[in-house]
Order: C-alpha cells, then sequence, then structure tokens
C-alpha cells in the first residue's frame, strides 16, 4: 500500500499559532488572545452552563475565556501542539488531582483562517 504525502503544507502556522495560543492561555494573557480570535469566532465548550454551550463572536468568546481562566487552577498541564494540517491545531491537555491523579484529559482543536483562530472546540474525557 501507497500513502501519498502532500508536501504542499508544512504545518508551520499552525504549530506557530497554537502555541502562542497555549502560552497566552497558561499565562492568562487576555491581549493576546484577544489579538489571536477572529471577529467572527467561535468556542464549544466541553463544561459551562451546559456542557457543549457554544459562545459566538469575538466579545462574547472572550468573556467566555475570561471566566474559564479565572476557575482554572494549577493542576492543568498542557502539552504539546500538533498541527493536523496548515490551518488546524491540536492543543492536549491533562487535569490532575491534589494527589496527581489523573482526573481528565482532553485537547483543544484551533480552527485557523490566517494568523486567527475562527474556531477553538474543546473536547475532554473524564476519567469514571
Amino acid at each position: 500500500m501507497t500513502v501519498a504525502h502532500d508536501s504542499t503544507w508544512s504545518g508551520e502556522r499552525a504549530l506557530i499559532v497554537g502555541t502562542v495560543f497555549r502560552d497566552a492561555w497558561v499565562s492568562r494573557d487576555l491581549p493576546r488572545l484577544t489579538a489571536l480570535m477572529a471577529p467572527d469566532c467561535l468556542y464549544s465548550t466541553t463544561t459551562g452552563p451546559v456542557p457543549g454551550t457554544e459562545y459566538r463572536g469575538k466579545a462574547a468568546v472572550l468573556a467566555a475565556f475570561a471566566q474559564m481562566l479565572e476557575g482554572q487552577d494549577h493542576h492543568t498541564r498542557f502539552g504539546p501542539v500538533h498541527a493536523l494540517a496548515d490551518d488546524i491545531a491540536l492543543i492536549e491537555r491533562t487535569v490532575y488531582d491534589d494527589d496527581g491523579g489523573v482526573t481528565d484529559r482532553g485537547c483543544d482543536l484551533l480552527e485557523l483562517r490566517g494568523d486567527q483562530i475562527i474556531r477553538k472546540d474543546a473536547f475532554r474525557k473524564v476519567k469514571g
């Protein structure tokens, strides 16, 4: 079996934007997050008033980010950023309890238009 390799994309843009987003999130830097988000962006959550809540538009998305960052504790660790395509980045994360045990794992899928994020979709697997 032969697998075709598309050499027309490098994933570099997705890696750069994804890394900047991850670092801004970890440092709770809302001005940097603001600069990354497109005016017509969409944020789909795994938590919030109802799991799967969607926030549309930059103002609503940034208000949700501010609320999420306020409630995020030191037990969340972010892993590497992966480029799935030139316009799609995936960021891994793990949440630990006070004893260091994993409580859940997840990822954020970022879809880009140019250098701006048009969609942040969060996914989470909770340990039962």
